[in-house]
């Protein structure tokens, strides 16, 4: 299990850091409402401002990362998200819960997997976090 998340650590790493095909950067310092695409085209909408999109080809497709910023806790922001996967037929499994941050995969029948990882951003006057979304398109 340990060798999966640090696969999965070593390919955030490396798509945050090249080639990115498209990507998008929100600078607004309020948060909003955000549409986002799933892998199998269906849109979810969460209360949060997607921050950057990135896709990352490789021998197996794309790998596809959005960083989404909200106004609340991840505790919270999770909560939200898994609500709206929820009502698509997705189960979800903790992999890691430690004090700021925790990783949680999103599982549907015939989808990729959809990994999150969830981070606090500490912030003087607003409690805030961030998720990193990501899956293997084919």
């Amino acid at each position: 299990m340990k060798a999966i998340l640090a696969i999965i650590t070593v390919a955030l790493s490396m798509v945050a850091c090249g080639n990115s095909e498209d990507a998008t950067k929100g600078g607004s310092a309020s948060l909003k409402t955000s549409s986002l695409a799933l892998p199998d085209g269906t849109k979810i909408t969460l209360n949060g401002t997607v921050a950057k999109v990135v896709s990352k080809p490789n021998d197996k497709g794309a790998l596809k990362l959005h960083e989404i910023k909200f106004n609340t806790t991840s505790k919270i922001a999770e909560s939200s998200v898994y609500k709206e996967l929820s009502k698509l037929g997705y189960t979800r499994k903790v992999i890691e819960d430690s004090r700021n941050s925790f990783k949680i995969h999103y599982y549907k029948k015939d989808q990729p997997v959809i990994g999150n990882v969830y981070q606090e951003q500490p912030g003087a006057n607003s409690q805030a976090s961030q998720l990193s979304m990501y899956w293997q398109s084919i």
